[in-house]
């Protein structure tokens, strides 16, 4: 190509990302929905640098989460980024960084490494000092460079995408730090990580961690990215807010502790009582009722077998109704007992047996296509019945028309899966990450056409991640909703 060729193609290229970004602009400022402005952020991140693959990641007390993506992407839709060593904050300390995956945080670089990814783009996203996420941008080429050019369009994207958290009501944000107060204790850290400085004293009785133990050794505490906040519990059981900051122009910083224990252990114990009330309460009961109307419906068209059969689930369903009653009644129910032991299963078949668990009327809307074979998942298949029911009851709540509800399962080369779709009213893009909230609802008011508390995605998501695995919502192409689930597939770990 000539000298011309090549800068006409230039500058067209550039005009191209400059229409494109002056669309998102005017998008944002008319638009209702920031995440459907997110979402065109990403794509255009990938479109200008011509990226195999483009993410935003949502910062919250507890670490990130994947709340955008590009098409090549979406198989990460609601995957956790956990905030685990120093890499993060070095990762995060400067406006843009590019970097091959091998220095992201481990269990993420695995991810993409497998995925045909060698490096990414990072920039950092920020308000008013405040981190609130990251565009990660992904290439094959692992020898890729930024031009000069190309980081301040990347810089202009990071700085439209901080907007979107303007409002100071967190727009896009689904959780807020439990506690925002004073330090109770503090340290320096220089720019691998090590500790410089352990002071006040009142830092190693928070920690337990003695000054003369870790001077010039890594933090023995996961440190978050600058300008946010990481909920850490230590191995006594006690939690600390952690926060840090830049140190000057270097790669160091200066951490912040502070004990939440208390409130940490006030809003375990609601989370608590609400998981055993609206979930070990409430799924007996829908199996229950869903065998007692099909005996009493169905008597006389059922044989001997079935009935027992369906007689025999009834009573099992009611002596767990009876033992989760007794241990609430008596107190002694215990967090760690609501952790199921992980095994190596067939989701094909959980998911079968968990749908003929589902109450008649959302059985008969139900179809199911799943393959005649599929990788073994790695999770605790018995609270499949328990994701089954609640995603299946929102698919059937919001599609107050019918329609079928379909359950489908795959995999690919680093989860299994399985989506449940429907072809209801549909999710807004902005509420595809709210809905996962604790008493979160669409509607508002008295107005409000169909019922419930809010907890069901809420307990999914708890569910699932025990697991090591996520789950998202996403506007399903022609109307309606997917609600998708990831597990780690056997063969290659958890």
């Amino acid at each position: 190509m000539s000298r011309d060729g090549a800068e006409s193609s230039f500058f067209s290229d550039i005009h191209h990302f400059v229409v494109r970004l002056r669309q998102i602009v005017e998008l944002s400022i008319s638009s209702d929905s920031p995440r459907s402005v997110l979402e065109h952020a990403v794509k255009l991140g990938a479109e200008a640098l011509q990226a195999d693959a483009a993410s935003f990641v949502e910062y919250s007390p507890t670490g990130g989460r994947v709340v955008a993506a590009t098409e090549q992407h979406q198989h990460a839709l609601g995957r956790r980024v956990v905030p685990c060593d120093h890499t993060l904050f070095r990762l995060l300390s400067r406006p843009i960084r590019v970097v091959t995956v091998e220095e992201l945080p481990r269990e993420q670089a695995r991810y993409l490494a497998a995925r045909g990814l060698r490096r990414v783009v990072v920039a950092r996203v920020e308000l008013r000092g405040q981190l609130v996420g990251s565009l990660q941008i992904y290439f094959r080429d692992r020898s890729r460079r930024l031009e000069p050019i190309e980081r301040e369009l990347v810089r202009l994207l990071a700085a439209g995408a901080a907007h979107l958290y303007a409002d100071g009501e967190g727009a896009l944000r689904a959780e807020q730090p439990v506690a925002t107060g004073h330090a109770d204790g503090t340290a320096v850290l220089n720019a691998d990580g090590e500790v410089l400085s352990w002071d006040p004293p009142a830092t190693a009785e928070l920690t337990d961690r003695r000054k003369e133990r870790v001077l010039g050794n890594p933090a023995p505490i996961p440190v978050p990215p600058p300008g946010q906040v990481l909920n850490y519990r230590l191995a006594d059981g006690r939690w600390l807010a952690v926060r840090s900051s830049p140190m000057g122009d270097t790669d160091g910083c200066v951490v912040a502790f502070q004990d939440i224990t208390e409130a940490k252990q006030r809003e375990e114990d609601k989370d608590l009582f609400i998981a055993l009330t609206s979930h070990e309460l409430r799924t007996p009961v829908t199996v229950v009722r869903g065998y007692a109307e099909t005996l009493v419906r169905r008597w006389d068209d059922l044989d001997d077998a079935e009935r027992r059969t369906a007689v025999e689930l009834i009573e099992r369903r009611t002596r767990d109704l009876v033992r989760v009653i007794d241990r609430l009644l008596t107190g002694t129910y215990h967090p760690a007992e609501g952790i199921q032991r992980q095994e190596v299963f067939d989701l094909c078949a959980a998911v079968r047996a968990a749908v003929g668990q589902l109450a008649e009327e959302l059985r008969h809307r139900v179809t199911l296509k799943l393959p005649d074979e599929l990788p073994a998942a790695i999770g605790a298949p018995t609270t499949l019945p328990e994701v089954i029911t609640e995603l299946v009851t929102n698919a059937h709540k919001y599609s107050p028309c019918g329609g079928e509800i379909t359950v489908r399962a795959g995999a690919d080369d680093q989860t299994v899966y399985l989506q449940v779709a429907d072809r209801g009213i549909g999710v807004r893009p902005e509420h595809v990450e709210r809905a996962f909230e604790r008493f979160w609802q669409a509607e508002v008011g008295d107005q409000r056409r169909f019922g419930g508390v809010g907890l069901g995605l809420y307990l999914v998501r708890r569910i699932v991640e025990r697991q090591g695995g996520w789950v998202s919502l996403r506007p399903r192409t022609g109307g309606g909703t997917v609600a998708e689930v990831r597990l780690p597939r056997a063969d290659v770990g958890s």
